[in-house]
């Protein structure tokens, strides 16, 4: 990648954007409003996904749906006020992002 620093600056405004835009509806609705707000990104991504595997991605797309499945759990997790549900999410999301890792890196040598 020739434009790192970009990428970086990129990363960190859409960090900072994020915190101010969870704020801005955490306080216009509360946390059953930012629920909906995740669910919604969710069913967005699906999309997304699904349109990239459409394209004759379809490898792209598996890692990518793989990776983000735990998030999927834990926002289910979430839903149902369920902290186990949310705390397994967030170690199989590890346990997932290894497992991708190590595939993709065998894949590249």
């Amino acid at each position: 990648m020739k434009d790192r620093k970009g990428i970086k600056g990129l990363g960190l405004v859409g960090v900072f954007l994020g915190l101010i835009l969870s704020k801005l509806i955490s306080a216009y609705g509360g946390d059953n409003v930012k629920l909906t707000v995740i669910s919604g990104i969710c069913v967005v991504y699906v999309v997304i996904v699904l349109l990239i595997a459409y394209k004759g991605y379809k490898s792209v797309a598996f890692i990518l749906f793989i990776v983000m499945l735990p998030i999927f759990i834990g926002v289910t997790g979430a839903y149902l006020d369920n902290l186990y549900i949310m705390i397994g999410s967030i170690l199989l999301f590890f346990i997932v992002l290894f497992g991708v890792t190590k595939y993709l890196n065998s894949k590249n040598k």
